[in-house]
């Protein structure tokens, strides 16, 4: 009758320690998870916020290009001829 109850509370006790043992392993792995998660999306911001600055950078060299002065036509022909005439 002893070994009955002994039995019986080993096995009730085995089964708790499993539970929270796998209890443990789950919330390990959601924090694992959790922090998976978080570094991602400190990734994605990092290279939305680089791609962002690389389009700032292009557009004002785009416009640097644009608005830069452009040379007359009786410059370049000056230039022109001064060309042509130091190649003779």
């Amino acid at each position: 009758m002893v070994f009955r109850f002994v039995a019986g509370l080993l096995l009730a006790l085995s089964v708790s320690l499993a539970g929270i043992w796998l209890e443990k392993q789950t919330l390990s792995l959601h924090r694992e998870l959790s922090l998976q998660h978080y570094q991602a999306d400190v990734l994605e911001d990092w290279k939305t916020q680089h791609l962002l600055a690389i389009r700032r950078i292009r557009t004002a060299h785009q416009q640097e290009q644009v608005l830069a002065p452009v040379p007359r036509r009786d410059t370049q022909r000056q230039l022109s001829s001064r060309q042509n005439g130091s190649r003779q």
